[in-house]
Parts: C-alpha cells; sequence; structure tokens
C-alpha cells in the first residue's frame, strides 16, 4: 500500500469510529482522558516517525470515539528538568440536549461530531508539531512524569479510565539516578521498586489510585540497555501497584 492510499484509509477508518459513537443513552457516559509524553531529550531518535505518529492519532482518536461528555487531553514533556504540571486542553463543546430522533437533535449532533473532529485534528497536530521539534536536552527526568500523570488524574476527576501514551527511551539520565549504569536484571528490578518507594515516601506520587491507568510505551529503535530498562520498571510499576496488564513497551 502506498503512503498516499495509507494515509487515506487511515483517515476513512478514523472518521468511521467517530461517526459510530457518540450515541446518547440516557445513563452517564464514562469519562476517558488520554494523556500524551513525549520525550524531547537528545536521547531519542525515532526513525519511524511518520508510523509512530499514526499509532498515537489512531490511539487518541480510539480513546475518544464514545466520549460526550469532559474530554479532556493532557500533554508532558519529558526533559533534563520535567515539569509535573501537564498542559490541560478540554473539549468544551456540550453534547446535543434535545429530544432524540428529533430533526433538530440529528443537527446539533452532526455539528456537534464535527467540532469534535476538528479538535482531535487539532490535538493531533500539536503533537506532531512536539514530536518533530528539535531536542535540546541533554539529560532526562522521567519520574516527574509520573507526577503529572497524577495531575491529570486529579483535574476533572475522578476519570472512568486514563490511557497514557509515553514516547520514550523511559531512561532517567538526571539527579541521582543514572539508568544507563544498571548492571544486572535482578539489581535493575529491585532499584525500580526502591526508586518508587522513594518517590511515595517523598509524597511525589501516590499509591491506591492506578486502577484506571493504562500505559502504552513506544522505545525507540536507539534505546540502549533495553532489557534492563524494562525490568527497572517492571519493578516500578509493581511497587506503584500496576498489574502487568496495565502496561506495555512497544519497541519501533
Amino acid at each position: 500500500m502506498t503512503v498516499a492510499n495509507s494515509k487515506l484509509f487511515h483517515k476513512i477508518f478514523i472518521a468511521a469510529i467517530l461517526l459510530s459513537g457518540c450515541g446518547h443513552t440516557g445513563m452517564t457516559p464514562p469519562k476517558y482522558q488520554a494523556v500524551i509524553v513525549v520525550d524531547k531529550t537528545n536521547s531519542i531518535v525515532y526513525t519511524k516517525r511518520a508510523q509512530l505518529e499514526q499509532k498515537v492519532a489512531l490511539n487518541i482518536e480510539q480513546t475518544y470515539a464514545s466520549a460526550t461528555n469532559d474530554i479532556q487531553l493532557s500533554l508532558l514533556k519529558i526533559t533534563g528538568n520535567t515539569q509535573v504540571i501537564p498542559a490541560f486542553d478540554r473539549f468544551e463543546e456540550k453534547y446535543p440536549d434535545e429530544e432524540e430522533g428529533s430533526r433538530r437533535y440529528e443537527e446539533e449532533l452532526l455539528r456537534w461530531k464535527t467540532k469534535k473532529r476538528i479538535w482531535i485534528s487539532d490535538e493531533e497536530r500539536q503533537i506532531d508539531s512536539l514530536i518533530e521539534s528539535s531536542c535540546k536536552s541533554n539529560t532526562t527526568d522521567i519520574f516527574s512524569t509520573f507526577t503529572g500523570i497524577q495531575q491529570a488524574q486529579k483535574n476533572h476527576g475522578p476519570w472512568d479510565s486514563i490511557s497514557v501514551y509515553i514516547l520514550s527511551d523511559m531512561t532517567n539520565t538526571s539527579g541521582s539516578v543514572n539508568m544507563l549504569k544498571l548492571k544486572c536484571s535482578d539489581t535493575a528490578f529491585n532499584r525500580g521498586k526502591m526508586v518508587c518507594r522513594g518517590l511515595i515516601t517523598q509524597g511525589q506520587i501516590l499509591t491506591g489510585n492506578t486502577e484506571n491507568l493504562h500505559l502504552i510505551i513506544y522505545t525507540p529503535g536507539n534505546m540502549q540497555k533495553t532489557e534492563l530498562i524494562t525490568r527497572f520498571w517492571e519493578g516500578f510499576f509493581e511497587q506503584w501497584g500496576l498489574k502487568v496488564s496495565q502496561y506495555q513497551f512497544e519497541n519501533e
């Protein structure tokens, strides 16, 4: 399939998802949020950037396919001094409150869906621009990311489900923890648990509120010490309270 045809298929598929969703049942609809985390440090090189951007776009669109209220996206940027407060962006257009099946309802619903598609497209362009922007930081502060994720949980919460999409090699090199110095699998796992316990003790992250989190971590092809880094995060996530089914790593 050519690149042009692939992009066309992608747009048609997404339009079908969005138009098929958003049915109104009279019940309070569930609240879904996407949190996008983009690593902007010099250690990151994605050689298949266009495919990665399409994956992220599809993730975003699937997250909000059936969402009709409290539509919010949070964006975090990893640097050598990662900010713990995400950039919050909300779709404020109210879902039609007309009699279902009426002509007025159908007109308002079409207008609402159109505005929602435009909002999602604008979010995707913003994320693509961030992915493609130059990197300036020579160190990576990855741990502040999780403080930011919990800030996203609090903002307009509670949320039924939060999908976190992280584009990073997940390798902290700032502060007292340089993960490039990890030596063996067991040590990496235990170090991950220890670092998480330290963040909990310091109040930077909390336990007991991770049930609604689902993480997909897209790592670059040039990632170093992949096995040890993965083991570190397995220990970290276990200590934090995440089940194995709540996170996955996808290498470019």
